[in-house]
């Protein structure tokens, strides 16, 4: 049995497909008896396979394509993919996505570690224009606080919050399937995704919320699970699929969101596209109470005991905010972290390779306005 199963769903996207299934062929120490490719092709009519067979070289490749209906969907193309996958993990991406050689190693550090996770990635935005060349394409493209177009918008949500996604009151909002994973025991006592959301939007954040729901389900984000987000428009109707498929997740999770107001366009979609100070915090579920902070370094790998001690005593302490700050990002504290879960002061994590900081008004105006012309 193979361990891992990407499952893809692909709909007149040919072109960035084959970037993405060639990346796919790159994962250092892995083979075909390791992982397979799941290819769910809803309905294209642009000869999608006929241009992507034999992209193939180092993984078994299952095409799967469904006629298009008034049904279909990336809900729908998602249960198809994942039922019929046999890998006991199922690595979600989209047809956009370019992973990095490392992905399966970063997967396999996090399940073997802890099986019960659902691990959820980050993404890098390419420019248009970007020529894919896989020689470099992961040096030219990479975080980079100075090239803010670059960065996609939860990189902004964990920096205000917290890479513990255990300092979030409701983590599986955040859940995103252009990157993340999830066992597929977990899928089947959720039954996977909702197929009552058509078009464009929504659809991982509905299962996110019932995956967070089951016992023993433990959400972590990997700051080292990056991958590259291939540029492409909005498609036309994505205003009114996403204003649709908001109501039904509304209508279903009323309190997904805390105690935030989801009354009018500045609700809970605020939380991922316009990140704002004041949004953030109460997403998280702040106390008023006033705490003192604590800001821990982890600088000295010869002191990650020590540091781990130090975490677990002052974690339960309610007086107190703790702050850590990973200078080494080459150990297992961020997931030692996470499966904390929630404690009187559950420990905020920040890889700090990845921080971004308060963003000047022309900084935040400039990245605004590029979110304007990609497709998320």
């Amino acid at each position: 049995m193979k361990k891992f199963s990407f499952v893809i769903p692909t709909y007149n996207s040919k072109v960035m497909l084959k970037y993405s299934l060639e990346a796919l062929n790159n994962q250092l120490g892995y083979t075909s008896s390791d992982y397979e490719v799941i290819l769910v092709d809803d309905g294209s009519v642009d000869d999608t396979w006929d241009y992507i067979k034999g992209t193939n070289r180092n993984y078994d490749l299952q095409y799967i394509y469904l006629e298009r209906e008034p049904c279909s969907s990336r809900a729908r193309a998602r249960n198809f993919g994942w039922k019929s996958a046999q890998g006991e993990i199922v690595v979600f991406v989209d047809a956009d996505i370019i992973v990095k050689p490392t992905h399966l190693s970063e997967l396999d550090r996090l399940y073997t570690y802890e099986k019960d996770i659902v691990v959820q990635g980050t993404r890098l935005m390419l420019p248009k224009g970007a020529v894919i060349d896989f020689d470099n394409l992961f040096q030219i493209y990479n975080f980079n606080r100075k090239k803010l177009t670059l960065i996609d918008i939860a990189y902004f949500v964990y920096d205000f919050l917290s890479y513990n996604i255990c300092t979030v009151r409701t983590p599986g909002i955040l859940f995103s399937t252009c990157n993340s994973a999830v066992p597929r025991k977990y899928l089947e006592a959720t039954n996977g995704f909702d197929e009552n959301y058509i078009g464009w939007g929504i659809e991982d954040m509905d299962l996110g919320c019932r995956l967070h729901a089951l016992k023993d389900v433990k959400f972590v984000v990997s700051s080292r699970l990056e991958c590259l987000h291939q540029f492409h428009k909005h498609s036309a109707n994505l205003s009114e699929e996403l204003k649709r498929n908001r109501t039904i997740f509304e209508n279903k999770y009323p309190n997904a969101a805390g105690n935030l107001p989801i009354t009018s366009e500045i609700d809970i979609w605020n939380v991922l596209w316009i990140p704002d100070d004041e949004y953030l915090e109460r997403f998280a579920g702040k106390q008023t109470k006033k705490k003192n902070k604590i800001v821990l370094e982890f600088r000295n790998r010869e002191k990650f005991n020590q540091l781990k001690e130090d975490i677990l005593q002052m974690s339960d302490r309610e007086e107190l905010d703790v702050e850590v700050y990973d200078y080494c990002e080459d150990t297992d504290l961020d997931i030692w972290i996470t499966l904390l879960g929630v404690r009187k002061s559950t420990p905020k994590y920040f890889p700090v390779s990845r921080r971004i900081g308060k963003l000047l008004p022309e900084e935040r105006s400039k990245f605004l306005s590029s979110l304007k012309e990609a497709q998320y």
